[in-house]
C-alpha cells in the first residue's frame, strides 16, 4: 500500500530536514507551507517538488488541504518536529497493508517527547497516541483553533509500544514557555465562553491538579529535575488559560 505523507510548515527550518530524512520510505512527501521567511521552503524542496504556499487560517484547514493533494487515499500526516523512528518504520512497512484491508480507518502511533537532552517516559507524556496515518476517504480534520484532532471511524489500530514517532517539540524551556504563551491565548479566548464563577473555579482546581497528576500519578517524579519542570509548567499551562480567558472575559 502506497503512502503519501502530508507536512504543514512555518519557520520550520530547525526541524524540517531531519523530519523529511525519516519519511524515505513513502510513495510521496506533500509540504504545505505558510509563507516561512526562513529557510524552510529551500530545505523542504531537497526532498520533494511538491512543495505548496498556502495562506494560513488554521491547523485543520491547512492539513485537509494538504491532504486533498496527495495521489493516495493513505495519508500519514507527520508534524515538522515529529521524526519517524527506524521501528515505528519497519512495522510500517510490514503491516499497514494488513491494517487498512482490516477495515480500520486511521492509525494512531505512540509518541516519545525529546526534553533537556532525554526522551521522557512518565510524567503523562508517553505513549500519547497521536492519529497520524488514515485513510482520507473517511477521515478529515477538524476545524479547532489549536490541538485540531482528526474526524474519522471509531476503528483506529493502535501500533505497538516503543514503534515510536520521536517529538522534537521544544529547543529549550524558553521555546517551551513562548509556544505555552502562544496556546494559551488562543484557549483563552475559547474559555472567555464560560461564566466567571466557571473561569475561577478552574483557576483554583486545575492548576495544582494538573501537578499532582503529572508529578506523582504520571511518574513524572522518576524523570528528575526534568519531571519537576514538566510538572510546573503543565500546572502553569492550565492557570495560564484562564487567567487569560479572565482578561478576555473582563477587559
Amino acid at each position: 500500500m502506497k503512502l503519501s505523507a502530508t507536512i504543514i510548515t512555518f519557520n520550520e527550518e530547525d526541524n524540517l530536514d531531519r523530519c523529511l530524512k525519516s519519511l524515505d520510505f513513502v510513495d510521496e512527501i506533500i509540504v504545505v507551507d505558510s509563507e516561512s521567511t526562513d529557510k524552510t521552503i529551500e530545505i523542504a524542496k531537497k526532498y520533494t517538488d511538491k512543495v505548496y504556499i498556502n495562506k494560513f487560517e488554521g491547523y485543520g484547514q491547512q492539513k485537509n488541504f494538504a491532504s486533498n493533494l496527495a495521489k493516495n487515499d493513505i495519508i500519514f500526516s507527520i508534524d515538522a518536529d515529529e521524526e519517524v523512528s527506524v521501528e515505528l518504520k519497519k512495522y510500517l512497512l510490514e503491516h499497514v497493508d494488513d491494517i487498512f484491508s482490516q477495515g480500520y480507518s486511521a492509525v494512531a502511533t505512540p509518541r516519545r517527547t525529546f526534553y533537556l537532552g532525554k526522551f521522557i517516559k512518565n510524567s503523562g507524556w508517553y505513549p500519547d497516541y497521536k492519529i497520524r496515518i488514515y485513510d482520507k476517504n473517511v477521515c478529515f480534520w477538524d476545524d479547532k483553533s489549536v490541538h485540531e484532532s482528526l474526524v474519522c471511524g471509531e476503528k483506529i489500530f493502535y501500533i505497538p509500544k516503543n514503534c515510536d514517532l520521536y517529538h522534537y517539540s521544544y529547543k529549550n524551556i524558553e521555546d517551551h514557555i513562548n509556544k505555552m504563551n502562544k496556546y494559551t491565548t488562543i484557549l483563552g479566548k475559547e474559555k472567555s465562553k464560560l461564566s466567571n464563577l466557571s473561569i475561577l473555579l478552574n483557576l483554583f482546581i486545575k492548576p495544582p491538579l494538573k501537578f499532582i497528576k503529572m508529578y506523582f500519578l504520571k511518574g513524572g517524579i522518576f524523570e528528575g529535575y526534568r519531571g519537576l519542570i514538566i510538572a510546573i509548567l503543565g500546572s502553569f499551562y492550565e492557570a495560564l488559560k484562564y487567567i487569560k480567558a479572565w482578561e478576555h472575559k473582563n477587559g
